[in-house]
This record gives C-alpha cells, structure tokens and sequence, in this order.
C-alpha cells in the first residue's frame, strides 16, 4: 500500500505541471485566435463564443467547456435527424403523388420547383396536374366540352393522353404561352386548370422552357432522386410506420394486461368501501341497542 501511495503521489506530482502547461498554452492560442477573428470579423458570433470559451477556461470550468460543445454537437446532430426525417417525409409524399399521376417523382419535383419560382406553390401545381389529369380522362372519354379546351390550343386529347403527364402540361403551358395576348392566355388556361389558374399565370406565360429549366436545377443542386431512390425512401418510411405501430401495439397489449388488476383493485376499493358503511351502520345499531338496554325510556 506505502508503495501504490508513493506511486500516486510521483505521478501527480509529474503529470499536474504538464497538465496545467497544456491548459496554459490552450489558452494562449485560443487568446491569439480569438485576436485574429477579432480583428477580421470585428464582432462576428466566432469571437463571442472563443471569448466566453476563454472565460470559461480562466475559471477553471473545463467540464463546463467540454458540456457547453457536447451540447453544441447534440443539437447539431438531433437538428439534422429531424432534417433528414423532414426530407424523408417530403420525399415520400411526392413519391405517393408522382406514382398516383403516372410520372417520376423528379419530373414532379421539376414542375413543383417551377410552380414555386413563378410565386405559386407545390400544392397549386399538384391540383392543377390532378385538373388536366382529369380533364384528359374526360376527353378520352367522349366529353365535348373537355376536347374543346384542348382543341383551342391547337393540342390533340388524344395525343395528350399517350404521354406522361409532366410532359402533357408542358405542351399546354407552351401553346397557352404562345397566345397572343393575356385574356386569351387567362381564358384558355381558366378552362383547364380552374381557379389554379390565376396562381399558375406567371409560370403559363414563361412556357414550358421555364418548366425544363427548373427540371435542371432540381437535378444540378440535387434535390431530384431516381425512382429506385424514391423507392428505397418510402419503404424506409414504411418501416418507421410498422415500428410506430408496434410500439402502439406493445402499450395496448400492456394495457389490456393490466385491465384486470385495475378491475380488481376497484373492486377492492368498492369492496371495502360497501364494508366500511356496513360496519359503520352496524356500529351505530349496536350502540344504539345497548344505550336502550341500559336506559330503558322512562
């Protein structure tokens, strides 16, 4: 025992300078850092935080600094899966839609990213492909007025209906487009896409130039993915929804287990109450009993 004692006390006498020299010469390079953001960026949040690191060092607190960036680390990470989660949502749902109108789900995150440059919306977008998706049905089908709409812009029902639908509302933007003067543009376009049309305006009159553009740059910042991918991020989903039913099943399972022990602690508890009220009246029987044994009324 003399022996480990004297070990411990060589090594902190030979390990405390040092520590307390590296403690020193991180402190003085954090103070050099912190003047040169200091002077670069004036008061920038990097010197702030060098600042009150410092701070917190000179006082010692080095488990405060090392908690302060744990923290900082575990709020970057819990914000970015809750991104992901986020992104994953948002990729399903357009998932779901781009299979319901019968196209990939990068031409529909082209025509949602063109919707959104003109000053509209994703949703705007989304009923008005569900307008002309309908619309082209009804034409297939015989309806007059349907062919007629499309029949102005100089577009063939038909034609429309052996194409996919991105491409579909690319022909009728561009004919609408090339319309001379904006109440036909607005008339022609109210006969499609109904109310939307008003919201839709901007992105008609630009063409389906503006909606091919728009498919680029979803494509070149990286936000389109492959039907294989889209695949893969709605089974991911799936999977996240079995689990969540799980766990829900897990609780009702416990629930109904425990059902009965609650039952029967109630019943305990109605039990005891009915016993005590019973003896309660009991009790005031008897004393009432031997008060006229003893005292019998005069």
């Amino acid at each position: 025992m003399a022996d480990i004692a004297s070990l411990v006390i060589k090594l902190t006498a030979k390990v405390a300078p040092a520590f307390h020299g590296a403690i020193n010469q991180a402190k003085a390079l954090l103070k050099g850092l912190q003047a040169k953001v200091s002077g670069a960026f004036g008061k920038v949040a990097g010197g702030s935080f060098i600042g009150s690191l410092l701070g917190t060092v000179g006082g010692g607190g080095i488990s405060d600094v090392i908690g302060s960036i744990t923290n900082l680390f575990s709020n970057a990470f819990t914000s970015l899966v809750k991104n992901i989660k986020e992104a994953q949502r948002e990729l399903e749902r357009i998932g779901d839609a781009a299979e319901g109108m019968g196209i990939t789900s990068a031409a529909l995150i082209g025509l949602e990213h063109a919707a959104t440059l003109a000053g509209a919306s994703a949703s705007d977008m989304g009923i008005a492909l569900s307008r002309l998706q309908r619309l082209i049905g009804d034409a297939a089908s015989g309806s007059e007025r349907a062919r007629r709409s499309f029949s102005v812009l100089g577009l063939s029902a038909r034609e429309l209906a052996d194409m996919p639908l991105d491409q579909a509302m690319e022909q009728v933007a561009q004919q609408i487009a090339q319309m001379p003067n904006a109440a036909d543009r607005a008339a022609a376009s109210y006969e499609i896409f109904g109310r939307q049309s008003a919201r839709l305006a901007a992105m008609m009159r630009e063409g389906a130039g503006a909606m091919r553009m728009a498919r680029i740059e979803a494509q070149v910042f990286g936000a389109t993915v492959t039907e294989e991918e889209s695949q893969r991020i709605r089974q991911t989903q799936d999977m996240w929804q079995r689990a969540a039913l799980a766990a829900r099943g897990v609780n009702t399972q416990f629930s109904l287990l425990t059902a009965d022990a609650q039952q029967l602690t109630a019943g305990f508890q109605i039990s005891t109450a009915i016993a005590q009220n019973f003896f309660m009246r009991l009790g005031r029987f008897l004393h009432f009993l031997t008060n006229s044994l003893i005292m019998p009324p005069t």
